[in-house]
C-alpha cells in the first residue's frame, strides 16, 4: 500500500464543507478513469443541509474541480417542510466491477422541525458506472425481509430514526458489503 500525503485545499465562499469522502475512478472506458472524486454535504448555516457537492481531481488531490450537486434538499409543502439531503455521505469503489457505491440520507423537516428528522429519515445508496459522471436513482438501503418504511427490524419510518452518517464501508467474504447504519430508537 502506498500513502501519499498531500496539501491542498477547497475554499468555497457560499458554503461550509462536512464529512468529506473521497473514492477512486476505477473505469478505464472514460478520461476519468485514474482521477478521485471527493463528495462533501454543503452548508450555509447551522443545520441548513444544502446537499451534497462532489469534485473531481486529476493529480492526487493537489487540485480539485467542482463537478456539482449529486443531491440538494428541496421544499415540498408551503409550511416550510424540506426533503434535507445529506448527512455526510460515504463513497466507496468496487475496482474489479468497475463500480462507485454513494451512500448518503434524505431526511424530512416537516413544518422546519429539526426534530422531525429523528423519525423521518431514510438512508439510500446510488451506483456509478463512469466514475462518477452519472448516478443511478435512488435506492432505499433496506435489509433482507424489510420494507422501505420498515428498513431494518424495529425501524419504522415516522417513529425512530436510521441513517448513515459517513459510515466505513467494508468488502465481507462472499461479495457483499457491510454499511454501516446509525440507529437511534426515539419512541
Amino acid at each position: 500500500m502506498k500513502i501519499k500525503a498531500t496539501e491542498s485545499q477547497i475554499r468555497d465562499e457560499k458554503y461550509g464543507l462536512l464529512g468529506a469522502t473521497f473514492a477512486y475512478c476505477p473505469c478505464g472506458d472514460n478520461e476519468d478513469y485514474g482521477s478521485l472524486i471527493m463528495n462533501a454535504s454543503v452548508s450555509n448555516g447551522s443545520d441548513s443541509g444544502v446537499g451534497n457537492m462532489m469534485w473531481r481531481s486529476y493529480d492526487e488531490g493537489l487540485s480539485w474541480e467542482e463537478i456539482g450537486f449529486v443531491e440538494k434538499s428541496f421544499q415540498y409543502d408551503r409550511r416550510g417542510s424540506m426533503v434535507k439531503m445529506g448527512g455526510n455521505a460515504a463513497l466507496y469503489t468496487d475496482r474489479k466491477a468497475g463500480v462507485i457505491l454513494y451512500v448518503s440520507n434524505e431526511m424530512y423537516w416537516i413544518a422546519n422541525n429539526y426534530l422531525s428528522t429523528k423519525k423521518f429519515s431514510r438512508p439510500f445508496y446510488r451506483l456509478s458506472f463512469d466514475n462518477g459522471r452519472t448516478w443511478t436513482d435512488k435506492h432505499c438501503i433496506i435489509t433482507e425481509g424489510q420494507t422501505k418504511d420498515n428498513p431494518i427490524p424495529d425501524m419504522v419510518f415516522g417513529r425512530n430514526f436510521a441513517i448513515c452518517m459517513a459510515p466505513q464501508i467494508i468488502p465481507a467474504d462472499d461479495g457483499s458489503l457491510l454499511v454501516g447504519i446509525q440507529c437511534q430508537i426515539v419512541d
